[in-house]
């Protein structure tokens, strides 16, 4: 019964891989404001504990996808998700095109960037969970940084964005890129907590107000 306390469980040791702390992701799936009826997207979901939770949230009515990389446990998730019929797992990166859209969107894993299809895909109003992490050293499994909640204010060129906390947490695999994971890195040395308002998708130069400033997206 362990399971429903506020500890950590081994997924796989050898990796370093554990399902998060209940009481930390407790509070991203509470950022994210889920309704009965919500359309939800889960990157990341391991062997299916928070996609279960997700489920719940969303009933009646409503849908989870859940999408894992790594394949057993893709193939464990399914299992144990088998008794929720309103959920899918899929096997995969979450890096190409989902195929439909959702009113949130919670990211288990550490990422540099948010993912263009993860924006695209964003209802208005929705929200996105995303830690942005830098890796520790080359190869290193766990990543730190912050997490950050981003809102479509039904602006396909500027969301709105919130820091919620810092974290540690493992790596993403297809959703990192080396140079953000520098730039990132030299944000995060910054002595103070980002005061973030504004996640930019439109190409402009950088700004005093940019924090972290890229070709692809701007944090500021």
């Amino acid at each position: 019964m362990r399971v429903y306390h506020n500890v950590v469980l081994a997924l796989d040791p050898a990796r370093q891989l554990f399902n998060g702390q209940p009481g930390t992701l407790g509070t991203w799936i509470d950022a994210l404001e889920i309704h009965p009826g919500a359309r939800v997207l889960h990157v990341g979901a391991g062997s299916g504990y928070y996609s279960a939770i997700l489920a719940h949230t969303v009933a009646p009515g409503g849908r989870v996808v859940a999408i894992e990389i790594d394949e057993a446990l893709a193939a464990q998730a399914r299992r144990n998700l088998e008794p929720y019929d309103r959920v899918e797992v899929r096997h995969g990166d979450a890096a190409t095109a989902l195929g439909e859209s959702f009113d949130a969107i919670l990211v288990s894993a550490g990422a540099t960037h948010p993912l263009d299809v993860w924006l695209d895909a964003l209802e208005p109003g929705g929200r996105l969970v995303l830690p942005l992490t830098v890796s520790m050293e080359p190869g290193a499994p766990i990543s730190k940084g912050i997490v950050v909640l981003v809102t479509n204010d039904d602006d396909a060129s500027s969301f709105g964005a919130r820091l919620l906390t810092f974290a540690a947490i493992y790596s993403g695999q297809a959703i990192r890129d080396a140079r953000i994971n520098a730039l990132l890195g030299k944000a995060l040395a910054r002595a103070s907590w980002p005061r973030l308002t504004r996640l930019r998708r439109d190409r402009h130069e950088p700004l005093s107000s940019c924090w972290l400033h890229t070709d692809g997206f701007c944090l500021s």
